[in-house]
């Protein structure tokens, strides 16, 4: 595994090959099986990568969900040690509830405040941030399955050479 751009761990090219394997085998092993003439596979594996090329250029367009102002956010929540405690928005309603305290200081009321204002944005950016994960491990994904169709259809090019 190797890390990503968001410290979590990916698939190493060897893992991505694995699985681009196994998605080749559930996907289409037998059909390609069933082919009869090399031409015929040929077709079979030049269409399937026209379809991969398109979605990967789509996966690869794809806008960023992630806005500078999520990445304050993020910054701001990860460097909050309070952020921690509140979780949900029912934690957040109380804080909230505290702020209207008459016997809270100024000093913990803005601190309150600031928590109230901050943690919709840091969960919202997280979720964003989530979602870019996803669509570029998504694209990693299509170009391993790209790469072993790339391999077949070199294989199946030779096979018809014979």
């Amino acid at each position: 595994m190797e890390a990503d751009g968001w410290g979590s761990t990916m698939p190493s090219k060897e893992d991505e090959a694995r699985l681009a394997q196994k998605h080749w085998e559930a996907r289409h092993a037998t059909d390609f099986a069933l082919l009869d003439t090399p031409e015929q596979r040929i077709g079979f594996l030049k269409e399937l990568l026209g379809n991969l090329k398109k979605d990967i250029g789509e996966a690869k367009g794809r806008p960023p969900a992630l806005t500078a102002v999520d990445a304050e956010a993020l910054s701001k929540g990860r460097h909050c040690a309070d952020l921690a405690y509140f979780k949900d928005e029912e934690s957040i309603a109380q804080l909230e509830r505290e702020c209207s305290d008459p016997a809270l200081s100024e000093s913990d009321r803005k601190k309150r405040t600031y928590l109230v204002e901050l943690a919709p944005r840091y969960w919202a950016a997280q979720d964003r941030q989530r979602e870019d994960e996803q669509a570029w491990q998504m694209s990693r994904s299509l170009e391993a399955d790209q790469r072993l169709l790339i391999t077949k259809l070199d294989e199946a090019r030779l096979d018809e050479a014979k």
